[in-house]
């Protein structure tokens, strides 16, 4: 996904071009915060109707603003951008419709997602529980699988018995 300067175009009022008013999008998030750094965003835009949206040819342009750093993360199509690789933190988005002829609307509400990664311990916890069960089912097969072999021994003393 390249970067883009978030100064790329001004930002609209909700401008047209010929008979397509271009709204404000609508941006969702996640409805918790993030435990491990990774969401999806989707984002829904009104124009006039079906018709005028596939002709509009329209982009959208999301930004991310962590701190008092702004970034332009994504300019295309889609209507949903997947994220990951995020630290803890409050992270806050927001996107804007782009139309072909440069009409532009308003940046959508911003959504703020948080960011708060399991503690260490749990984590270390979790590992733990993970290899516990990991041993004990490759110890449970193993005995499985020597106790369901017969052995040389008795192997030989069954071939002995069947040709007497």
């Amino acid at each position: 996904m390249a970067l883009l300067s978030s100064d790329a175009r001004p930002q609209g009022q909700g401008n047209a071009i010929g008979t397509v008013t271009i709204a404000a999008p609508v941006l969702a998030g996640p409805a918790h915060a993030s435990a491990d750094g990774q969401f999806s965003l989707r984002w829904q835009v009104s124009l006039d109707d079906v018709e005028d949206a596939v002709a509009a040819a329209v982009e959208f342009e999301l930004e991310e603003r962590a701190g008092d750093a702004r970034t332009l993360l994504a300019a295309g199509h889609h209507l949903a951008a997947a994220l990951s690789g995020r630290d803890d933190g409050d992270y806050d988005y927001r996107v804007r419709a782009v139309q072909t002829g440069h009409a532009i609307s308003p940046w959508s509400e911003p959504v703020t997602v948080q960011v708060r990664h399991h503690p260490l311990g749990f984590a270390l916890r979790m590992f733990a529980v993970g290899a516990v069960v990991f041993l004990a089912t490759a110890a449970l097969v193993l005995v499985g699988h020597r106790r369901a072999r017969p052995s040389a021994h008795a192997t030989a003393a069954g071939d002995a018995a069947t040709s007497a």
